[in-house]
């Protein structure tokens, strides 16, 4: 039987949104399946076992308490060690690899220039682009961003297909490498949203949820603002779902705008968060703009259970927004009039919203499109 090597650092929420898709995909064209990952659990800053079945090769990396720090950059570059180790030792077939790190791209690269093997890279975000720090802080630190780009840049052409996980990397990786072989390919997710007629009425509250992790990329000031205006003319009741280093910071801001807020914490039962979005109007899609993304991990979640968007992110979202009717794009500059737009919409127009978000979400991120695209993207005839 043919073999294929999984590779991702980030498991614990790789697997869900993708990994186990490609790994359902390869068994039906003929592949035995192992997963490389790392034994260390970046959002929760501890080691783990992967809670899916499979076989499973982990490489020890070292602990890390910041996402920004010297830290995770000797575990990237351990995790890569252990990965050229690893497939030199037992070369497969196939490799898919979810990138970043960077370092394993290049790693990878070098191994696939002497062994034969399919390569496919995906690239699931931009390192160093997705730093959220100022353009000056870039261009300060051009030169070592520079070399950290082109350990990706420099070394995808070895791959023998590229994912990109939205339109806004593939274009950029288009403009940086000119390789023609780049397809973009979303993430997805078995539909989990309920009966749309079911939803809470916009009559006298506005429910908003918040999913993912509360980290440094999120707007909290731009959050804090949405509700606080909201506020002004309709009470606010703030779900927040998951865990991170600014959760009582989002928290304080969002009780100090008026939000009713109900915490709680990281839930993985598919049921449970079912009902939160169930009665919840819109969830919030909100990151600083420092941030160069184009689909984030939380909107797969949110177009998997049919709830409206209020977001912020450029590229492909705010694109889809537009052109399927799903939400609003929100900014500081647009505020007010956004808010009156979202307060004075009827209960009818409010189902079209979701009823579109079911159709977006089978037309973009359903499980049958994504095998579509990756038969087309890898050609494995």
């Amino acid at each position: 039987m043919k073999k294929a090597v999984i590779i991702t650092c980030n498991d614990n929420y790789d697997y869900n949104t993708r990994t186990k898709y490609v790994e359902e995909f390869l068994k039906k064209q003929g592949f035995e399946i192992r997963h490389l990952i790392s034994d260390f659990d970046h959002r929760s800053k501890k080691y783990y076992k992967a809670l899916h079945e499979g076989s499973i090769d982990y490489i020890h990396v070292n602990q890390y308490k910041k996402n920004l720090s010297i830290g995770r950059i000797i575990a990237q570059i351990r995790f890569a060690k252990g990965v050229e180790k690893y497939i030199k030792k037992n070369i497969p077939d196939l490799v898919y690899h979810c990138a970043p790190p960077n370092t394993t791209i290049a790693i990878l690269s070098k191994i696939r220039k002497k062994k034969d093997f399919i390569l496919v890279t995906e690239i699931g975000d931009m390192w160093p682009e997705s730093i959220p720090v100022s353009e000056l802080i870039k261009r300060i630190l051009s030169i070592p961003l520079g070399i950290w780009a082109g350990l990706r840049d420099k070394n995808l052409y070895s791959s023998d297909a590229v994912i990109a996980e939205c339109n806004l990397f593939r274009n950029m990786l288009i403009e940086k490498t000119h390789l023609k072989n780049i397809k973009t390919i979303y993430f997805c997710k078995q539909f989990a949203g309920g009966d749309i007629l079911e939803c809470q009425s916009l009559k006298d509250e506005v429910i908003l949820v918040y999913l993912g992790s509360i980290n440094n990329i999120i707007d909290i000031e731009l959050i804090g603002l949405l509700i606080k205006t909201i506020n002004r003319e309709k009470r606010v009741k703030l779900h927040i779902i998951g865990d991170g280093e600014n959760k009582r910071a989002l928290i304080k801001a969002s009780r100090n705008a008026g939000a009713r807020v109900i915490y709680h914490g990281t839930v993985f039962d598919e049921d449970v968060k079912k009902k939160i979005f169930d009665a919840s109007h819109f969830a919030l899609n909100i990151m600083k703009n420092t941030v160069f993304v184009g689909m984030t991990m939380k909107s797969l979640d949110y177009f998997s259970y049919g709830i409206p968007m209020i977001n912020n992110i450029g590229g492909d979202i705010e694109k889809m927004i537009i052109e399927e009717d799903i939400g609003f794009n929100i900014s500081a500059n647009n505020l007010k009039s956004c808010v009156a737009d979202i307060l004075k919409i009827s209960e009818k127009n409010y189902l079209t919203l979701r009823r579109n978000v079911k159709f977006s979400h089978d037309k973009y991120f359903s499980i049958e499109n994504f095998e579509i695209q990756l038969t087309q993207a890898l050609d494995l005839r």
